[in-house]
């Protein structure tokens, strides 16, 4: 019988006791066994085993058991307001046919099972150690469901042309730009500039499909088609680049710009993204179901450039879960390990959408936790490697 998901989260806010797991598992340290943890006032003081760490005897002490602790989840690329949608677009398609289809049903949901919906979907998240987002709106439904589920991150604030970003957005609300094929430059720039000024992240879609590609570099292609239909050609010019060629040119790529994506990038690409600085939020099970191919992951991973996990919306997964994506990614990945993956949706996950103290199990960081314990699924995912 699994762990039911309501048992998966812990988080000792404004609490001070000393904790013992069988591991704890950090994102920038190796594995501990018979692991402790100081926590004063909700905050990681010392970690080190549980033996080290008795001197410390005057605080409370709770033994959690035989479980893995892994630091807070977080999911740096979703969109909650479409989870309404979930089985109803098509597999395997290609990119086309899923947005053509998409916007055939989006038009058609109605706000309030929108909303039941997507809260839904955030109780999950919530129960299953998720405690940070990076979620795209474009109607900003879901920032009453954000602030009442308690969630650090941002909500994105979605903008396609010829809309404008709003100076006038609430405090955790950022814009960001849809894709180089939707935003046009001006607009791109400008987006670019107020996440700055908000000190926040500017997150946009990049090289997801063969179609994209083809559009931004010779304007021609079944998305120059569609588009055409829709009428967006006259706002919209090829720059006869590649998109993350075209994004560096722009100057809106650096340490605090988060591609999401980028299956459809080559050397030249990586080496851009790497000298910029910029992170890049992988979508494994999104890209595999609409059909657009695998992002060279490893040769990403290899170039150093920083990397996490999304899992996009359930209008192109099974669900939003960023463990199954991790396990998925390692399925399809085998050069990476469950260790080395784990920053992915913890540490740089929470990085890349600029969060402080938030996912990683050391000193100074969020007492936050996910405790699987042994009658997990997830527990031998990690186990197999630390025994």
């Amino acid at each position: 019988m699994c762990q039911k998901d309501e048992e998966w989260t812990i988080h000792f806010l404004n609490k001070s006791l000393l904790i013992r797991a069988k591991w704890a598992l950090s994102a920038s340290i190796p594995p501990i066994s018979d692991a402790g943890i100081l926590i004063k006032n909700g905050i990681i003081a010392e970690v080190g085993t549980f033996r080290e760490l008795k001197k410390y005897n005057t605080y409370p002490t709770k033994d959690l058991g035989e479980c893995i602790l892994l630091p807070a989840l977080v999911n740096p690329h979703l969109h909650l307001e479409l989870s309404a949608l979930k089985g109803k677009l098509p597999q395997g398609e290609g990119f086309v046919a899923w947005v053509r289809e998409m916007l055939a049903l989006r038009p058609q949901l109605k706000e309030r099972d929108m909303q039941f919906s997507a809260e839904k979907e955030a109780e999950k998240l919530k129960a299953q150690g998720v405690f940070a987002l990076g979620d795209i709106s474009n109607t900003l439904i879901t920032k009453e469901i954000f602030e009442k589920k308690g969630f650090m991150g941002w909500l994105f604030k979605e903008i396609l042309s010829p809309e404008l970003p709003s100076e006038f957005l609430p405090e955790f609300v950022l814009p960001s730009a849809h894709s180089p094929y939707t935003t046009p430059a001006n607009v791109i720039k400008k987006i670019k500039a107020i996440c700055n000024r908000k000190k926040g992240i500017f997150t946009i879609h990049c090289a997801e499909s063969k179609e994209e590609v083809e559009f931004l570099k010779y304007g021609t292609g079944e998305l120059a088609r569609l588009l055409e239909e829709r009428g967006k050609l006259k706002e919209l010019t090829s720059p006869g680049r590649h998109p993350v060629e075209y994004l560096y040119e722009l100057g809106v790529l650096d340490e605090k710009t988060l591609l999401v994506h980028c299956v459809y990038i080559g050397k030249r690409e990586i080496e851009l993204i790497k000298r910029a600085g910029a992170w890049v939020c992988l979508c494994p099970r999104s890209n595999v179901y609409i059909g657009v191919g695998r992002a060279p992951a490893e040769k990403l991973f290899k170039a150093g450039v920083k990397l996490c996990l999304g899992t996009d919306s359930l209008a192109s997964n099974y669900d939003l879960s960023p463990l199954k994506e991790l396990a998925y990614f390692l399925e399809t990945n085998s050069w990476c390990s469950p260790l080395k993956a784990l920053p992915f949706i913890t540490l740089n996950a929470a990085q890349g959408l600029r969060l402080k103290n938030l996912g990683d199990i050391a000193k100074g960081f969020r007492a936050c936790f996910v405790r699987l314990s042994p009658d997990n699924s997830f527990y031998f995912l990690f186990d197999k490697e630390l025994k």
